[in-house]
């Protein structure tokens, strides 16, 4: 994860401390973050959905960076409007934290990190992570865009590599698009190979 800051200032003056203390910051609390994105590499399709706490359908309908009231590193904090949970159940709005953002003329950038945009529809897997916030599990693995197909149908869009491919059978690094409701499906055929305590 490359993580990157900008401020204004230029030299050894005060917008190069800034810029240098933002980045120690960044670091030491986003050691987490490192670690929880290294957790889903290599990982099989049902090592994917066990690790998924909740999987829903959502619109990104806002997004807010910040710095904690305590201070550190900047987040940025993404609502989404659910129609349908897949796995677990919650509300109809949830919000997931993500690290880097702009805050002012502070901007933090980190690398494999899901990328929202707003009114998009996306099918979501996330999870809770060791610092205590809801995150995007695996990135942008975490975060499958939604399409309207030829019918009008919801399609999803699975990038190469992505670890539910060899649960669906594909087994070509290319792009798949696959109608929402046969993924779901499949999906919900997955997660019933999972142990109870993880479904």
């Amino acid at each position: 994860m490359l993580m990157r800051s900008t401020s204004s200032g230029s030299g050894c003056g005060p917008g190069w401390a800034g810029k240098l203390i933002l980045v120690f910051a960044a670091v030491l609390c986003s050691s987490q973050a490192l670690a929880f994105q290294a957790q889903i590499r290599d990982v099989s399709a049902t090592d994917f959905l066990q690790r998924s706490e909740s999987i829903f359908r959502g619109r990104l309908i806002s997004s807010e960076s910040f710095v904690p009231a305590g201070g550190g590193t900047i987040l940025t904090r993404h609502r989404f409007a659910v129609s349908r949970w897949v796995k677990g159940a919650g509300n109809r709005t949830i919000e997931l934290i993500e690290y880097g953002g702009q805050v002012g003329q502070q901007t933090l950038s980190v690398s494999h990190q899901a990328r929202y945009r707003s009114d998009q529809d996306y099918l979501v897997f996330s999870k809770v992570d060791g610092l205590g916030y809801r995150r995007t599990l695996g990135g942008p693995w975490g975060a499958l865009p939604l399409i309207s197909g030829n019918d009008g149908e919801a399609m999803v869009r699975l990038p190469g590599l992505h670890p539910l491919r060899n649960g669906l059978g594909a087994e070509s690094a290319q792009l798949l698009l696959v109608k929402l409701d046969e993924f779901i499906g499949q999906l919900g055929n997955l997660m019933e190979s999972l142990p109870h305590e993880a479904k």
